[in-house]
């Protein structure tokens, strides 16, 4: 161990092999402990932690032991030079405590690491703008508000999706991003939730190029709001504001708007109309997950689970809900992801999560309109006959030009 020309992991391997015989040398405890106090890499000075650990024959001895490996991380992380860094270890040293099922030592490792809360994280930030021509921001906005009556633009708006774009398009631009940048693409991707805690991580191949298509639809969605905001507050201003009555009554027509979230739905387009952007997200968020429940209710199919050992019966998750609809209803692959995307995907808008558990305050007006659009679209889904349920291929029809 004091040789500097020897890697840690050559060492590491050597000590392997000597803990692994049948009559290890009476010297090997000692170049353990020299070891664990010359390697300064935190993943190969648990190894040889782990390596002594395994030696242990009494459980004083063990206890002692799994509290080295957890102070070794935290030691490590206080000496970081950057807070994501900090983290990552903290957070290496709450999964080491976990396993060790010690209760005191899971608790000071789940302190410190939460520690990280509010703090600037020192991520690289990448802004980027564009602006587009009045011209095509009109006719894209008039695009998704198409339509001679406020009743049209409203079924236009409900269809202009899925805002997330062509689902094989996207993930055939992953797939060349990946092509370009293959290290980048290896590299895992972790997701920081509530107080700058990391609660999704993507790791394998196939997670890493899922959370990268998330990401990418996501930006598509938020590029598209601009148009979105202009295009709802448009319907008011050309055709008037409809009565509570009228929008009642047309949209109680609407396939997928059940009674029970009508007037939300309702109460939420009037509050954005007037300029109440966060009584309307409030109003609404909630509903969703009505909407797409009362889908499935409709067409029978089975999905609530019993009591069991004391978990109360209930509805499976919104994600599972939302999968449930393809094949089912009439929604496209990319409509599935929309949903997915702008609502509960950790790596994407994951509005209803954050709104959910408070993580966000939620106010602005693309939000508003989004989640408006998001509603409408769900409420334009109606069951597919059984010959289109087979067809994986079947595309969101636009509903105000059926075929």
């Amino acid at each position: 161990a004091d040789n500097p020309n020897l890697t840690g992991g050559v060492v590491i391997h050597a000590l392997r092999h000597a803990t692994a015989e049948a009559e290890p040398s009476t010297r090997l405890g000692a170049v353990l402990e020299q070891a664990a106090e010359a390697l300064t890499f935190p993943d190969e000075r648990d190894e040889v932690l782990q390596l002594i650990l395994s030696r242990c024959v009494d459980d004083a001895g063990r206890q002692q032991l799994w509290r080295r490996r957890v102070d070794a991380y935290l030691t490590s992380a206080d000496d970081a030079e950057s807070e994501i860094m900090r983290i990552l270890l903290r957070e290496k040293a709450v999964q080491i405590a976990d396993k060790s099922g010690i209760k005191e030592v899971r608790e000071r490792a789940a302190s410190v690491l939460q520690t990280a809360r509010d703090r600037d994280l020192e991520v690289i930030r990448v802004e980027s703008s564009s602006n587009l021509y009045d011209e095509l921001f009109e006719e894209m906005r008039d695009r998704f508000i198409a339509g001679d009556t406020w009743e049209r633009a409203l079924m236009s708006f409900a269809a202009c999706g899925p805002l997330n774009g062509n689902t094989a398009r996207n993930r055939d631009i992953v797939h060349e991003h990946h092509n370009l940048a293959p290290l980048t693409a290896l590299f895992p991707a972790i997701v920081f939730g509530p107080g700058n805690l990391p609660y999704f991580r993507a790791t394998t191949p196939d997670e890493k190029f899922e959370y990268d298509l998330t990401k990418l639809e996501a930006q598509i969605i938020a590029g598209m709001l601009g148009p979105l905001i202009a295009a709802l507050h448009e319907i008011p201003r050309r055709f008037g504001l409809p009565t509570t009555q009228q929008m009642a009554e047309f949209l109680a027509t609407w396939p997928g708007i059940h009674r029970s979230a009508l007037p939300s739905v309702v109460l939420a387009l009037q509050r954005f109309w007037v300029g109440d952007t966060p009584g309307a997200i409030h109003t609404l968020v909630p509903k969703i997950e009505t909407l797409i429940r009362e889908l499935l209710l409709r067409i029978d199919y089975g999905m609530y689970a019993l009591e069991q050992s004391h978990r109360p019966g209930q509805y499976p998750a919104l994600g599972f809900l939302i999968d449930a609809l393809a094949g089912r209803f009439n929604i496209s692959e990319s409509g599935v992801r929309f949903l997915k995307v702008v609502l509960n995907e950790p790596p994407g808008l994951n509005i209803r999560n954050q709104f959910a558990h408070g993580i966000v305050e939620y106010g602005d007006a693309g939000t508003a309109a989004l989640i408006i659009h998001t509603a409408l679209f769900v409420g334009i889904l109606s069951p597919v006959e059984p010959a289109a349920a087979e067809d994986d291929t079947a595309q969101t029809p636009d509903p105000l030009n059926p075929s």
